[in-house]
């Protein structure tokens, strides 16, 4: 059976992640594919419940998280591989909103306080355990990289306020760390976020058909 492509959506929060994946899926549906979705939590009310409460404390789920970083770090592993068993088979492209890659950044930078994870050995390591499990690892990884100005615009636009210092000074840190993913994983490519939408669309669009071939499948 031949596997889907699997392209997976990176970046630090307000980066447009979701829009860009919903818009993508349109596009390439329109032009003959057959797409599925990825969603960024799974469609389970227990655990979706549990994410948001978490998000309720602090934007980072890791700070929010009752029994702690390390235990964050698994659940979201856990809700990760829900929601890929939730992806409708028979599927030509597999679009994820966010991956394992996310949980070697975000959750990884919680447990860094003794520099004992980084986000790079902690992605090889969830990727060989992911691999073992079944899961898919991504063919592609889009990453969509922010400006200073346009995180502090956006964030006030989605929370109806300006991030703190020590919020603001976090989501740089974890750029960094996709940043550096990027370079040391041939699957990324980079983009930037504050294009606009329809000029992002098309770019990420071209690539895509580009380096799958897509256009000799249309």
């Amino acid at each position: 059976m031949k596997l889907p492509i699997f392209i997976s959506f990176e970046g630090i929060d307000t980066t447009g992640k979701t829009t860009l994946v919903s818009a993508l899926a349109q596009r390439l549906a329109a032009a003959g594919q057959s797409v599925g979705l990825k969603y960024e939590s799974p469609r389970d009310q227990d655990v979706s419940a549990r994410i948001e409460d978490s998000l309720k404390k602090s934007i980072f789920i890791s700070e929010g998280f009752e029994q702690g970083p390390q235990a964050a770090l698994l659940y979201m592993l856990y809700a990760e591989c829900l929601a890929n068993q939730q992806v409708c088979t028979g599927a030509d492209l597999v679009l994820a909103d966010r991956g394992i890659d996310s949980i070697a950044v975000y959750q990884g930078a919680a447990l860094q306080e003794n520099d004992l994870v980084r986000a790079a050995s902690l992605l090889e390591v969830l990727e060989k355990l992911y691999s073992l499990i079944g899961g898919r690892i991504p063919d592609l990884t889009i990453l969509l990289l922010i400006s200073s100005e346009d995180l502090q615009r956006r964030f006030n636009k989605r929370h109806d306020r300006m991030p703190t210092e020590a919020e603001f000074n976090e989501l740089i840190n974890l750029q960094e760390r996709f940043k550096h993913l990027a370079s040391i994983r041939s699957r990324y490519v980079t983009f930037d976020a504050g294009t606009p939408n329809h000029e992002l669309q098309a770019a990420v669009m071209r690539n895509i058909e580009e380096i799958f071939d897509l256009r000799k499948t249309l």
